[in-house]
């Protein structure tokens, strides 16, 4: 998932526009764009709400198929 991540991030062209990526302890990736904005992937998923980003959250109830 690690790569997948950072494949993405290339791909979107965070890192060629001056992002880095960090990588801490217990192997969470830790991306942060070129202005400064960062947002932690423990599990390989964005965590938007730690980051300070969430501004309203919605239970949208269990999807079925």
């Amino acid at each position: 998932m690690q790569i997948n991540l950072k494949m993405h991030l290339i791909q979107k062209g965070g890192l060629t526009k001056g992002g880095t990526i960090k990588i801490d302890e217990q192997d969470t990736w830790r991306y942060t764009d070129w202005e400064g904005n960062s947002v932690s992937y423990p599990g390989g998923y964005p965590d938007f709400k730690s980051a300070g980003m969430v501004k309203q959250e919605v239970q949208i109830g269990k999807f079925e198929h």
